[in-house]
């Protein structure tokens, strides 16, 4: 079981950089991260993206999800006018589980089986990589394929503001 704690740097860190990378979640969970960032984030620069499946967001299917999603993506785009939630729309298996927070000084990774999702949380037996790295030039190997594959979600992601009812 993986606690929600185990995903943010030390209490008292204001949190630079929010990446989240989740091909499930609900907005349960992204809220909860929101309300997080948004008390404990540095006040003059934060970078705060969230990347989800379009499909598995049910943003297309279902008008309440939709709303919901609309609204949060506003909460995130006053803490971070760059930021917000964007969807990713491929027609193979988006299914990614990655969260980066940093703070002036650390850096958290978290990869692994869990969806971002109250219930994973709290119920599923799941299973995470929760790494911390005190120096940025000392991070691991493995960071800069992180970064690289969220560079591509970059190119092809479309904030969900932007998704017309149509689709």
């Amino acid at each position: 079981q993986i606690s929600k704690d185990s995903i943010w740097p030390e209490k008292n860190k204001k949190i630079t950089r929010c990446i989240v990378v989740s091909a499930y979640t609900d907005c349960e969970w992204i809220d909860g991260m929101v309300d997080y960032v948004e008390e404990n984030r540095n006040k003059k620069s934060i970078e705060f993206r969230f990347y989800l499946d379009f499909f598995a967001s049910k943003i297309s299917v279902l008008k309440e999800i939709q709303e919901r999603l609309i609204e949060i993506n506003s909460r995130i785009r006053r803490i971070d006018p760059n930021g917000g939630i964007f969807l990713i729309k491929k027609f193979q298996l988006f299914h990614s589980k990655i969260i980066i927070t940093q703070t002036e000084k650390l850096c958290k990774v978290v990869v692994g089986s869990i969806n971002f999702t109250q219930k994973a949380f709290e119920k599923n037996e799941e299973i995470a990589l929760v790494d911390d790295f005190n120096n940025p030039k000392n991070y691991p190997h493995y960071t800069w394929q992180i970064e690289h594959y969220i560079e591509k979600l970059n190119a092809i992601a479309r904030n969900v503001s932007e998704i017309e009812e149509s689709e």
